[in-house]
């Protein structure tokens, strides 16, 4: 497409290695995405252990996200005990975070890339006899993308918080900047914004 001057334009995932003003992008600021995981934790409480689930490892999307969570708690009393990719899937991020209980590590935080995995996270957590909460010995969970499966946990209270992905503005403005790229041939890169949806039952 390069090579033929074909105009390009991605939407909700970047591929690395493009240089700047060659190619048209619209989808999530996927840092900030994880620095409000990390904000909403924070306004919790400030200290405990927490794991990260990362989805596909050479992907923007997961090592933005978790760079977000790391950066939002740098300066808090909250330590990283573990961290390890289950390339969004939920079947791996139970069996991940059973290992992990089962190695006798406490768990206060989960911060996970996507839903999904937040909900393997759950589900491994739950079989342990652990409660997902925000009282002491609790755990709270964060995913993103607020999913119907993810959102259905956040209604009742399993999963504390997710950051929700708007598909709707997300596909708008790619065929905005889609329309500007065939008539005007320049090229746009927008960040959307991310909404947090913290579950009811903590409110």
């Amino acid at each position: 497409a390069k090579q033929a001057n074909v105009p390009i334009l991605y939407f909700n995932h970047r591929p690395k290695g493009l240089e700047e003003g060659a190619y048209s992008y619209v989808g999530l600021n996927e840092r900030r995405v994880g620095e409000l995981q990390a904000q909403a934790a924070l306004e919790v409480k400030n200290s405990g252990n927490a794991v990260i689930l990362i989805g596909p490892l050479g992907t923007e999307a997961a090592e933005d996200r978790t760079k977000g969570v790391k950066d939002g708690i740098a300066n808090s009393n909250i330590k990283i005990l573990r961290e390890q990719s289950a390339a969004w899937y939920r079947d791996r991020a139970l069996s991940i975070v059973e290992n992990w209980v089962t190695s006798g590590i406490n768990i206060d935080f989960v911060f996970s890339n996507n839903d999904d995995m937040a909900i393997g996270a759950i589900q491994a957590l739950e079989a342990s006899g652990k409660v997902m909460g925000t009282n002491v010995g609790e755990t709270m969970v964060f995913g993103v993308d607020a999913t119907p499966d993810g959102m259905n946990l956040i209604n009742n209270g399993k999963m504390y918080a997710t950051i929700k992905q708007d598909t709707m503005v997300q596909a708008s403005e790619a065929l905005d900047a889609m329309i500007n790229l065939i008539n005007y041939g320049t090229n746009i890169v927008k960040y959307l914004d991310a909404e947090v949806i913290i579950s009811s039952k903590y409110k």
